[in-house]
Formats: structure tokens, C-alpha cells, sequence
């Protein structure tokens, strides 16, 4: 399983995800890595991977 923390207007518009009639379908997903670096208040650095979701098709 995956988690996808973004996702492209582009390919937002393409699919609505959030109707039950998509539920059990099947999808083409193509998406990108970026890491965002975060720092608490002590100075330690949190390096964490963000997926965007840049194209969806229904298959």
C-alpha cells in the first residue's frame, strides 16, 4: 500500500477519488519523490519523502 501526500491540479481534475463508484477499480498512477527537510527547535534535521500524484487514468 501506498500513500500519496499530494496531488497535481492537472490530475485532480482528471478523476473524481472521492466517489464510492471508483471503490474496487483500477488505476494507472504516475507520480514523483521530493524529500522536504524539516528542523525541530533543537537543530536536528528530518529529511521525509513527499508523493505527489501528477497523472491518474482509469484502466
Amino acid at each position: 500500500m501506498m500513500y500519496f501526500q499530494k496531488i497535481t491540479p492537472e490530475a485532480f481534475e482528471k478523476i473524481n477519488l472521492k466517489s464510492d463508484n471508483l471503490i474496487g477499480k483500477r488505476f494507472r498512477i504516475i507520480y514523483e519523490i521530493s524529500e522536504e527537510i524539516t528542523e525541530d527547535n533543537d537543530g536536528m534535521e528530518d529529511t521525509y519523502e513527499i508523493y505527489t500524484i501528477t497523472t491518474i487514468e482509469k484502466l
